[in-house]
């Protein structure tokens, strides 16, 4: 739904997507912020489109945070490991 970034230059930046689980019924939906460490694989996603992600939580009181683990492009297709 939302593909956004914020730098302060020479501090931090921060990137990450809204989205929803496409497989809950749209009466039940929650948007979920999810933060992305690695700004290749940030620039990779394409707004509009549909991935499978796999998230890990960081919790502290009034600020949960998700971070992006594993994702899967819209064709279902994953390579793991290293290149050469």
């Amino acid at each position: 739904m939302e593909k956004e970034h914020h730098i302060e230059p020479g501090e931090y930046m921060e990137m990450w997507v809204v989205g929803y689980n496409g497989a809950e019924k749209e009466e039940n939906r929650e948007n979920y912020k999810v933060y992305f460490k690695d700004a290749n694989v940030y620039n990779l996603i394409e707004k509009d489109q549909s991935y499978m992600f796999s998230i890990s939580s960081i919790s502290q009181k009034g600020k949960e945070r998700y971070y992006l683990d594993v994702s899967s492009p819209p064709n279902g297709t994953q390579l793991r490991g290293e290149g050469r």
